[in-house]
């Protein structure tokens, strides 16, 4: 990064300039990610359900929240990417392409953020349809989501408060 050739170092939030920042002394502009809010809009019906939507299972992208969530709550129903099948409240989808996954989105009534992201488009796109955010302190999304305003935030591994924020913001 100490290029003489590098005009401006830019990051997609506050929480990867921080980790810039510690590790090469170099202060980066922080330029969030963009919503096409014209694409994003709320849809005509929303669903009663929890979506989760990574496109990928590993050590940061893990179903095991939303499974534990999803076993304290079992009349709730959860559309997910990836998630434990076995559980009767979860309807899991695999990868899609863009467009269907889209509508699974825009049509939730809350939107599972409990990925430590470092810029997080899908929750900016599912808040942009009126989707609500329930999830995490962590990563991005205290930059994002304003606990009590547009979201729900609990202490990250605190499965009781995810499930206490969707009931909440279910009604």
């Amino acid at each position: 990064l100490r290029n003489a050739n590098v005009k401006a170092v830019t990051v997609p939030s506050q929480f990867v300039a921080t980790s810039i920042q510690r590790g090469t002394l170099i202060n980066p502009t922080v330029v969030y990610h963009g919503v096409d809010t014209d694409e994003w809009q709320p849809p005509k019906k929303r669903g009663k359900y929890v979506v989760w939507a990574k496109n990928r299972v590993d050590a940061i992208c893990d179903p095991v929240p939303l499974n534990n969530v999803a076993r304290m709550l079992p009349d709730t129903r959860f559309v997910t990417t990836y998630g434990d099948v076995r559980l009767f409240n979860i309807t899991e989808l695999g990868t899609l392409p863009y467009n269907e996954m889209k509508r699974y989105i825009q049509e939730a009534s809350i939107y599972l953020a409990n990925v430590k992201e470092t810029g997080n488009q899908t929750l900016m796109e599912a808040m942009s349809a009126g989707v609500v955010p329930v999830g995490f302190k962590w990563g991005v999304n205290p930059e994002i989501i304003q606990h009590g305003v547009n979201g729900y935030l609990v202490e990250p591994d605190n499965y009781a408060g995810l499930a206490e924020g969707i009931e909440y913001c279910m009604k």
